[in-house]
């Protein structure tokens, strides 16, 4: 059965068409932080741009070739997705350095990713064997550009393996019946009700999976979803994405934590509090 647009996924799609249809702003990190946590790698991080954007991250996830080079990509993916957090070098180096041979299980990951033509495997591979530490908002991140990467090869728009983690979660609880999807068990039967979903809707919506997955990001830190995190889809000054960028990961750390669970959800009116108090700060005049 084909799962129907929510309305309000409808509207975001048209306010971010009216805007101008712009990406994701590319994700701003601590350098020096990760070159502490990897100081083996220093040449690789200094070489990265200082900005990391979705393209940059599949970039180096089509660059997979063995263990290394899937280390790197591995990296590449989490920096995007724990932006400035402090510790997550550490969440990160903690992945690679307790598990056995954690650079070829990386890199038999991506070979699924990009082989098979269900990404919907690569998930159901990480269920079979899991990373230790990798849990899944973090783990479909890799997933994400691993697929991404082949998308071309395997049809385009429903060729990639979405992200799902404590910022789309609560959005889908809110707006459509997929409810209360685990991210803190690797649960292949919740990650498949998610793809198809976003699967109908990109045929619905003629866009890419992944983009869909992005403005429901997007829009869930705005004030009209989750108002920790005032992403304005306009123009905002560089102290208050700064500072509501803090509060986005302040989020996510609080429901990594928690497993994705009741500690986040707790805090969120706290959250939104502080984010509220930026937003008025950082309005432009």
């Amino acid at each position: 059965m084909i799962v129907a647009v929510p309305a309000v996924l409808t509207s975001i799609v048209a306010q971010w068409r009216d805007v101008g249809a712009g990406a994701q702003p590319a994700t701003q990190w601590n350098r020096r932080t990760w070159v502490g946590g990897f100081p083996e790698r220093h040449e690789f991080l200094e070489g990265l741009p200082d900005g990391i954007d979705r393209e940059v991250a599949t970039g180096h996830a089509a660059r997979i070739s063995g263990a290394d080079t899937a280390v790197q990509a591995f990296i590449v993916a989490m920096i995007w997705g724990y932006g400035r957090v402090g510790y997550g070098a550490y969440r990160a180096r903690r992945v690679l350095t307790e598990n056995e041979d954690s650079g070829g299980r990386l890199a038999e990951v991506a070979d699924v990713a990009r082989q098979k033509k269900d990404p919907l495997a690569a998930f159901e591979h990480l269920s079979q064997h899991p990373l230790t530490h990798l849990g899944v908002a973090f783990g479909t991140k890799y997933l994400y550009f691993c697929s991404a990467a082949v998308r071309e090869s395997h049809a385009g728009r429903t060729a990639i393996a979405p992200v799902l983690d404590a910022v789309v979660r609560p959005w889908l609880t809110a707006h459509t019946e997929l409810r209360r999807l685990h991210i803190d068990r690797w649960d292949v039967k919740d990650y498949r009700r998610y793809f198809e979903a976003l699967s109908d809707w990109s045929e619905q919506l003629e866009l890419p999976m992944d983009r869909i997955e992005e403005l429901i990001f997007r829009w869930q830190v705005t004030q009209n979803g989750s108002r920790f995190y005032s992403e304005s889809w306009a123009t905002t000054s560089t102290a208050t994405r700064d500072a509501a960028e803090a509060m986005q990961q302040l989020h996510l750390a609080l429901a990594e934590l928690s497993g994705g669970s009741d500690l986040a959800e707790k805090a969120q009116p706290h959250i939104e509090a502080i984010a509220a108090l930026i937003a008025r700060g950082g309005a432009p005049t």
